[in-house]
């Protein structure tokens, strides 16, 4: 990475604020921050401040409300050292919790020449593609989603095995956990997807950001995103209203504000809400729940809900009659022997997708599918 555009932002990003550091980070990640973590740094943003000003943050304030910064590092960028032995992608296996993959299930790759990944849809093949843009940090990541149809929640793992030069290396994948394997970073994920980070068209004009300075732009749009967020936060601190006023304060200089306000401020009010006791505290509080319940419960509004639903069951008795009427028993039949004959393909897809192709000379050899195709075949020769 020696005298790339990384190696200069990594060390203009050591004179940035923490939470500018911390953004620089989540951005090699992805182009795109989403509100969580505009919130984060924000927060990251706010306690710094307090940290630079005397009397605002003290020992009594909880450490577990103050974030703490992760800044970016030569791990979260890409490597270019020309000096650094290749790296090949080897395998990625011990895989759980992505869609519906099985356990165990493993993909191998030739370290050299091309690979050509295929098979039917729902096998993997964007499983593992969205494992590998995580795991060597590409422009546009994909989100990798879990294996909801799985008895248990379990965690999105692989394992990545790889060969610097002719030594052999691994990478644990944690979907939970950012990627901090060097290596890997020198991988380069490109389609078409990824390449929009860094190609935006003007126009009939073309401009191409060479890879880094993309990374400057977006901060750019998280100052605004930030800014937005600590300007949403300070409007609403200023509308929070005080204190209430009790009227039989101790203090001399409450009582003499209260005699200032007299009858402009509904003294009456102030003095008899402030006797209240626990419980009638309580009941006024729940009193506007109270209200809106009894309003929106009472008999007409019952019986108002009840013959709407009374007329959506007759308008829906009325459409089902029509077309009951539109049907002959011809019709039926067919759509029963439509049903069992999609029924039949999904079985039979099923049954495909959980074949073994290990023992055959080559994948699909032998496969319900390629046989019915070679029968076919053999049967317009024939004729």
């Amino acid at each position: 990475m020696a005298g790339s555009i990384y190696e200069e932002l990594l060390s203009y990003s050591k004179g940035l604020q923490p939470w500018q550091r911390d953004a620089l980070r989540r951005l090699t990640a992805s182009p795109h921050l989403f509100s969580a973590d505009i919130n984060e740094l924000t927060d990251i943003a706010y306690f710094a401040a307090l940290q630079n000003q005397d009397g605002l943050l003290n020992d009594e304030t909880p450490s577990a409300e103050a974030p703490v910064p992760s800044p970016m590092t030569s791990e979260h960028v890409p490597s270019n050292d020309a000096v650094a032995p290749a790296v090949s992608l080897v395998k990625v296996h011990h895989l759980q919790g992505v869609n519906r993959m099985r356990v165990p299930t493993n993909i191998r790759l030739n370290p050299k020449g091309l690979n050509v990944v295929f098979g039917y849809n729902g096998v993997g093949k964007s499983g593992y593609t969205r494992i590998l843009k995580s795991s060597c940090h590409s422009k546009h990541p994909e989100p990798v989603l879990g294996n909801v149809y799985h008895a248990t929640n379990l965690d999105p793992l692989a394992k990545v095995e790889y060969l610097l030069g002719e030594t052999a290396g691994s990478h644990e994948w944690n979907l939970n956990a950012p990627s901090n394997d060097v290596n890997l970073a020198r991988v380069a994920v490109y389609d078409a997807k990824s390449a929009s980070a860094h190609v935006s068209a003007k126009g009939t004009e073309l401009t191409v950001t060479p890879q880094g300075l993309d990374l400057l732009t977006n901060l750019v749009t998280v100052y605004g995103s930030v800014a937005t967020e600590a300007k949403n936060r300070i409007a609403a601190l200023n509308g929070v209203s005080g204190p209430g006023i009790a009227s039989e304060a101790t203090d001399p200089a409450v009582r003499k504000a209260m005699g200032v306000l007299g009858s402009a401020s509904a003294m009456g009010h102030i003095e008899t809400l402030s006797t209240l006791d626990d419980a009638e505290q309580s009941a006024l509080v729940s009193l506007p729940g109270t209200i809106s319940h009894r309003r929106t419960n009472s008999q007409a509004a019952r019986l108002a809900q009840a013959n709407a639903k009374l007329n959506q069951h007759r308008n829906q008795a009325r459409r089902i009659e029509i077309l009951a009427a539109k049907v002959s028993s011809g019709q039926m039949a067919s759509l029963k022997e439509i049903r069992g004959r999609l029924r039949e393909i999904v079985e039979e897809e099923q049954v495909q997708s959980e074949h073994d192709f290990s023992q055959e000379l080559l994948p699909g050899v032998m496969s319900p599918p390629l046989a019915f195709h070679v029968g076919g075949i053999e049967s317009l020769f024939r004729s």
